[in-house]
């Protein structure tokens, strides 16, 4: 199988938390991504539409972890330097080319066997439409809480755990 070269840059700067989330320091997106005691600030802003659709974004198949699975509507790390908000921004931006400004509405810890983040949720409201960053995308589209829960269930929809984890923490998954 080959491998496919990432647009990640694995020397960029990360925020670093204690579990409380207070700053304590700094470390490269390849020493987070490969040490669970490093724990890094990331954001997930969940996008929803008047008919209470979600808009979740495939992501590139450039991407250092889950190329082409779906995630949230953006998402990112908290690069050294920025506040969670202003990444949440940035993020928005950056990914789905439109300037909106997302709610924080609370923050988890997830972990697995590679890494440990702090993430930031957000909230928003946009009918869209987007303008898709195709290095950081492959495409999204608008889901229904009850059409999200039901494609997992039948295992037609790749989301990323850290996707999951949100959408629990958020009540939109079962």
């Amino acid at each position: 199988m080959t491998k496919i070269k990432t647009t990640d840059d694995q020397e960029e700067l990360f925020v670093l938390v204690d579990k409380n989330d207070k700053v304590i320091g700094r470390a490269t997106r390849r020493e987070c991504h490969s040490d669970p005691t490093k724990i890094h600030q990331a954001v997930h802003v969940i996008i929803e539409n008047n008919e209470g659709e979600i808009f979740l974004q495939r992501r590139s198949l450039t991407k250092d972890s889950a190329p082409g699975w779906y995630v949230t509507s953006a998402s990112g790390h908290v690069t050294f330097g920025l506040t969670p908000r202003e990444a949440s921004i940035k993020e928005i931006i950056e990914e789905l080319g439109v300037n909106i400004k997302p709610k924080f509405v609370g923050r988890y810890i997830f972990r697995d066997k590679n890494e440990t983040e702090m993430i930031e949720v957000f909230k928003a409201e946009s009918e869209g439409p987007f303008k898709l960053d195709p290095v950081e995308t492959s495409g999204g589209n608008f889901f229904t809480p009850e059409s999200i829960n039901k494609a997992i269930k039948n295992g037609d929809l790749r989301l990323t755990e850290r996707a999951i984890s949100t959408l629990k923490f958020l009540k939109i998954l079962n």
